[in-house]
């Protein structure tokens, strides 16, 4: 085979074809949601039961959800960081059962070995000690940066947020920030949820 041709074929290759350009468009247009929540806030807790079904039609979708605990002030960043930095097999588990520990039960789960204690015994599939090695990663500081930056991004707006708050993306580019009403109607803010991303993919969903 010449050079010529060789280069022929590299070019024919690497060229992005109609197939290949639709198929990024497609891949752009999909939404992903970014919920910004705390382990200790009642309304965060009652949220995830009603936002369920919204979850699960973006994820069909291909989007992403992505949940971040962001530790309020004066309580430990434990929670959030062994959720953060856990599997995700087990992460919608450990999830619940923080909410639980924390809303429900009252506990405080100030160190690392607390928490880590508490959720074997009631997520299975792992022990503390693998709890305690997933809490060492950078993961989980990674990500709770990430959300108080969002936090900060979110201050910038005319009103002060309120947990839990959703961030809707679309192209990388923020089309709404979403949170807690004043009168504290979840369901009105899953409705309000649900019609910005109606109108993203400018479909019935």
């Amino acid at each position: 085979m010449s050079f010529r041709m060789i280069i022929y074929v590299i070019v024919i290759l690497f060229t992005p074809t109609a197939w290949s350009i639709s198929n990024a468009l497609k891949h752009n247009e999909v939404i992903n949601i970014v919920e910004i929540a705390n382990f200790n806030c009642p309304y965060c807790y009652y949220a995830e039961a009603v936002i369920q079904p919204i979850k699960t039609l973006i994820e069909k979708a291909g989007g992403k959800f992505d949940f971040i605990p962001l530790p309020s002030l004066n309580t430990s960043e434990w929670p959030s960081r062994v959720m953060l930095s856990a599997p995700s097999i087990y992460q919608n588990n450990i999830r619940d059962s923080l909410f639980t520990a924390m809303i429900n039960e009252g506990l405080t789960l100030e160190t690392v070995s607390s928490t880590c204690i508490y959720l074997a015994l009631s997520v299975s599939g792992f022990t503390s000690d693998e709890c305690i090695h997933w809490s060492q990663s950078n993961i989980s500081t990674v990500r709770i940066s990430k959300a108080k930056f969002l936090l900060d991004y979110c201050k910038k707006f005319e009103y002060s947020p309120r947990l839990p708050i959703f961030i809707v993306v679309q192209n990388n580019t923020i089309l709404k920030v979403l949170s807690r009403p004043n009168d504290n109607n979840i369901n009105k803010l899953a409705e309000s949820l649900l019609d910005i991303i109606k109108k993203a993919l400018n479909s019935e969903i």
